[in-house]
């Protein structure tokens, strides 16, 4: 009967836990990167002023959550903040007013510039650039 000695399998164990959590890292700084860019997008999008000085308007209160654990897995939310509450009417429009819509046309037009951002940044993670 052959007997085989594993030496160095804690470590390695131990080893390839770290990975997993340097991994789990890099794809939460992917993820804002991305989220960044469309945060940027969403805001330069916004109807109305921007003026710091004064009360918040919309396109200084587009916000950008933690990541968060879903089922479908890591994501995280931009959009308009809770004192944005008029956000949805400008989105969507009511029965008095048409639409005036920024979220969607933010998402479709940075598509691509989120995507490469997040490729940079788990490239970058990788060594790779």
């Amino acid at each position: 009967m052959a007997e085989i000695d594993w030496y160095g399998v804690e470590e390695m164990l131990l080893n390839i836990q770290r990975l997993g959590q340097k991994v789990s890292r890099r794809e939460n700084q992917a993820l804002r990167a991305g989220a960044k860019e469309l945060q940027e997008t969403m805001a330069r999008n916004a109807p109305g002023p921007s003026d710091k000085k004064r009360a918040v308007h919309l396109k200084d209160n587009i916000q950008m959550s933690r990541v968060k654990e879903s089922e479908e897995g890591k994501v995280i939310e931009v959009g308009p903040g809770k004192t944005s509450f008029y956000a949805r009417f400008l989105e969507f429009g009511t029965s008095k007013m048409s639409p005036h819509p920024f979220v969607g046309p933010s998402i479709v037009e940075s598509r691509e510039r989120v995507l490469k951002a997040m490729a940079v940044e788990l490239r970058r993670g990788m060594g790779l650039g």
